[in-house]
């Protein structure tokens, strides 16, 4: 059993806050977990950018975050890939526990998109909304850039095969290793505390695709 670490408990308070009680372990239930999925395209770099709830009841030691890493990489990232040019590439996924601020693992495997068509800019994405089960937040929402040139004509989108609905899947998917289940996705309000001690989100009650879109940031020479 790896060494844990002196951080804080928490204990639910109205559905959607938790305090601080003192604690021994390194990740623990209501633990506020981040993603930030770093992909290249065309020279610019593109973030996804994920919440998750820690789930475990009994909370977890060192390793964690590498599980999640795992499950999530099956789930969001493998079925992302369906619908993003080869010439895009996911090249880390950084995950933080923003509540006890200590634990980060960065998984620099690198996957790359799987679409052999020509290439669209940068910035045009595919908007995925996350639908909000309470008023805490707003609705949420996911953008997948790095599209190629046959999937749009006009404002129509061509998904391939059952790519939608696995990324509507995605999106929303807990988080498993076998049967234990490492975290489930939540839209978190901004700002988010530092540390994440006490925060406000909102369950996905389900997930949409919305509309052919473009980010700004995306764009050359906007930063990302």
């Amino acid at each position: 059993m790896p060494p844990y670490k002196i951080i804080l408990l928490y204990t639910r308070s109205i559905g959607t806050k938790y305090q601080k009680v003192l604690g021994v372990v390194a990740a623990l239930l209501g633990d506020l977990i981040r993603v930030v999925d770093i992909q290249s395209f065309l020279g610019q770099t593109v973030l996804n950018v994920s919440f998750y709830h820690f789930d475990i009841l009994t909370g977890a030691g060192d390793g964690y975050l590498e599980e999640m890493a795992s499950a999530y990489n099956d789930a969001v990232v493998t079925p992302m890939t369906q619908l993003q040019a080869d010439d895009l590439l996911h090249t880390e996924r950084e995950w933080r526990n923003l509540t006890n601020e200590t634990d980060l693992f960065l998984d620099t495997e690198v996957i790359p998109g799987i679409r052999t068509g020509d290439p669209l800019n940068s910035f045009t994405s595919l908007g995925f909304m996350l639908n909000r089960a309470s008023l805490v937040t707003r609705n949420g929402f996911k953008r997948i850039g790095g599209l190629t040139e046959d999937m749009i004509s006009g404002n129509t989108v061509t998904f391939p095969s059952t790519t939608q609905s696995d990324m509507e899947t995605g999106f929303t998917a807990a988080l498993f290793d076998g049967i234990i289940q490492f975290g489930h996705p939540i839209i978190v309000k901004r700002p988010i505390p530092k540390p994440a001690v006490s925060y406000d989100f909102s369950e996905i009650s389900g997930c949409s695709f919305r509309r052919i879109g473009t980010q700004n940031t995306r764009k050359a020479g906007r930063g990302i």
